[in-house]
């Protein structure tokens, strides 16, 4: 049985990848060309993937511990997919509308997954009465 904190980072690392692709899905379909779609789909990613860290480092926390870190994490995320974003849209000069639409739709499409996945794991954690993992 996967622990708890397994689970998170399962889903939050296939979210990112999905969620980038939704932000690059985004940009083309308002026509902002590749650079634009890979640029956005690139934040995303990197930004999800680049903030699972902490979740890693933590061998043995209370999962108590490990949801409210989660919080940080977000929190986190959010910070560097705007200065991330911002980094690209001034060195790659990509449409700025479609460009910054699907950076918009990516982070709200981790955003969902983190919280639909968060509240998942909760409820199974009071069902096992799980304190560990």
């Amino acid at each position: 049985m996967p622990t708890p904190r397994m689970e998170l980072l399962g889903a939050l690392g296939v979210g990112g990848v999905l969620a980038g692709i939704c932000a690059a899905l985004v940009s083309l379909s308002l026509g902002g060309g590749s650079s634009a779609a890979l640029g956005s789909g690139l934040v995303v990613v990197l930004s999800v993937l680049g903030t699972l860290w902490p979740l890693m480092l933590i061998a043995r926390a209370r999962v108590q511990r490990l949801l409210a870190m989660l919080l940080g994490v977000s929190v986190g995320r959010l910070l560097v997919l705007l200065g991330a974003g911002l980094a690209v849209d001034l060195l790659m000069r990509p449409a700025r509308e479609a460009y910054w639409m699907g950076v918009l739709a990516g982070g709200l499409t981790v955003l969902v997954i983190e919280t639909t996945t968060l509240l998942v794991v909760a409820r199974g954690i009071g069902q096992r009465g799980v304190t560990h993992g």
